[in-house]
């Protein structure tokens, strides 16, 4: 465990700066980051609580049907336990107080009120950073990094995965320490933690088999009364959840870590979600995720402190290596996969920015990191998709169908200014099969209430000159996915566009009557 160095004390005013930013962008962030936020967590969570959709969006992940010729490996691939104790645990307390009457059940409270849950847990693993590793530097990385901004308090099971890799790592230091007696309580509270967070995240053995290894070497293979401990509070905790997961689909068994871990080994699933070169994570995912300050130093650190280093740094070079190069072997690659990283990269990089705090390198180094802390915090957290929070809000109410197009598919828990019948996302499609959805829609007499969601600059304007403005964000709205069909569309076209689709408008254009639905 870190010792407190000869640098100045930790500064407490630095702590309430971090959490007060960290808590400022949770009630103030606009941007959707990926829609495995919503569709793996808040989704399922709004429609337990609140039933608000009729047409709930439940992905093939928690389908309990899935294979179902298949014992165990079948079914759902997503535990809803994890998905209890935070989406839930938020959505409950907004229902309380929307019954005293105090807050009213609107898009945005439904988006904050389960970041929030995250955000006090988030508190939990400061208060545990600053009680176990007392080193102001790595205090100081931890609180101001992106991780700790931005991705901390999202709905991601990355983000969860995070925060409990965290306190493990913390824990197994302690217990050990073989100057701190083990307690049964620390090695119970150790296990359970291990198995729910295989549960929230099968890859989380990935980062955590050198921290498991480590406290089975120092404690549990030499003391039977703890092996016996840890082994039996396992079985039960994997008991429960198993438990607990097939009385909710209705499916047994139910295995969830099991049956994703099947599914990411057959490369054909893999590649539906698109498959990425092996050194994307070292190369690539690490820098944007981290920033190329903290990632890199974090690497070069490994080579000048293996030897004759505290456990602290030896266990994070292991849990880093063994992190970053298992989930290389899969060729589905995504920056957040690497998040529970940011506590070992922290570590590593400390004691460089200490010794170096008024050098050349320590200015430069922090300048860096900083940087990249706020043009990423901007970028992800208000930028990217920015404008999609805002449109769902004044959606019309007598809106019938929403289409969104060129844009994250929509989460329809989040609609509650309306009541649809039907959410279309058709995604990246082309203009064609955008225009042949409306004829196909319109072909029917029945009158619909049709709404578009899309880009301002992904309608030309022989399609867009069918359509009324309703709504254009203001807020800028950036697909990071798309830049360059974005910068060729230039400023003018820039924002989101709400638009309503005229049934006669486009009767009367002769639209449908193409023989190719457009041009």
């Amino acid at each position: 465990m870190l010792k407190r160095t000869e640098e100045p004390s930790w500064n407490l005013n630095y702590y309430w700066i971090a959490i007060s930013l960290r808590l400022l962008i949770v009630l103030t962030s606009t941007s959707f980051i990926h829609p495995d936020e919503h569709f793996q967590n808040t989704e399922i969570a709004i429609d337990d609580v609140f039933k608000l959709s009729s047409h709930q969006t439940r992905t093939w992940e928690w389908d309990p049907l899935r294979f179902s010729d298949y014992a165990i490996g079948g079914g759902p691939v997503r535990s809803i336990v994890p998905v209890w104790l935070t989406s839930h645990f938020g959505l409950y307390v907004l229902k309380l107080l929307h019954a005293c009457g105090m807050v009213d059940i609107s898009t945005r409270s439904l988006v904050i009120f389960p970041r929030l849950v995250l955000f006090l847990l988030s508190l939990l693993v400061d208060r545990l950073v600053i009680r176990f590793v007392q080193s102001p530097s790595i205090q100081l990385l931890h609180a101001f990094s992106l991780h700790s901004l931005l991705f901390m308090c999202r709905t991601f099971s990355n983000s969860l995965e995070s925060l409990l890799f965290t306190s493990v790592f913390l824990l197994s230091l302690s217990i050990s320490d073989p100057r701190n007696r083990a307690s049964l309580t620390s090695v119970i509270a150790w296990a359970l933690l291990n198995v729910f967070t295989v549960w929230v995240r099968v890859s989380y053995v990935c980062f955590a088999f050198p921290v498991v290894l480590m406290v089975g070497y120092t404690r549990l293979f030499r003391s039977p009364a703890l092996f016996f401990t840890a082994g039996a509070t396992a079985l039960l905790g994997m008991m429960i959840l198993i438990l607990f997961d097939c009385l909710y689909f209705g499916r047994w068994p139910t295995v969830t870590p099991i049956s994703l871990l099947l599914y990411n080994l057959d490369k054909r699933n893999l590649a539906q979600h698109g498959t990425h070169p092996r050194y994307l994570h070292l190369l690539v995912n690490g820098p944007i995720m981290f920033g190329p300050a903290l990632w890199f130093t974090a690497w070069c650190q490994i080579w000048t402190r293996l030897k004759l280093s505290p456990t602290i740094v030896k266990l994070s070079i292991a849990s880093l290596i063994s992190g970053t190069f298992l989930l290389s072997i899969q060729p589905h690659q995504e920056a957040r996969f690497l998040l529970p990283l940011v506590f070992p990269l922290t570590i590593l990089c400390s004691q460089s920015v200490t010794n170096s705090r008024s050098s050349k390198f320590g200015r430069v180094f922090w300048f860096a990191h900083l940087l990249h802390s706020v043009i990423t915090v901007i970028l992800f957290g208000y930028l990217h998709q920015g404008g999609l929070q805002s449109a769902l809000r004044v959606l019309p109410a007598n809106t019938r169908i929403l289409m969104s197009y060129k844009t994250f598919d929509i989460p329809s828990s989040l609609i509650t200014s309306a009541q649809l019948s039907e959410v279309k996302n058709l995604r990246g499609a082309t203009e064609e099969t955008l225009a042949k959805t409306l004829c196909d829609i319109f072909s029917s007499d029945k009158e619909q209430q049709i709404v578009l969601l899309a880009p301002r600059w992904a309608l030309s304007p022989r399609l867009k000159d069918r359509f009324k403005l309703l709504f254009s964000s203001t807020i800028p709205h950036l697909d990071l996915d798309r830049l360059d069909e974005i910068f060729n569309a230039g400023p003018s076209r820039s924002g989101l566009g709400l638009y309503e689709i005229p049934q006669l408008n486009i009767k009367a254009s002769g639209l449908c009557e193409l023989k190719h639905g457009l041009l």
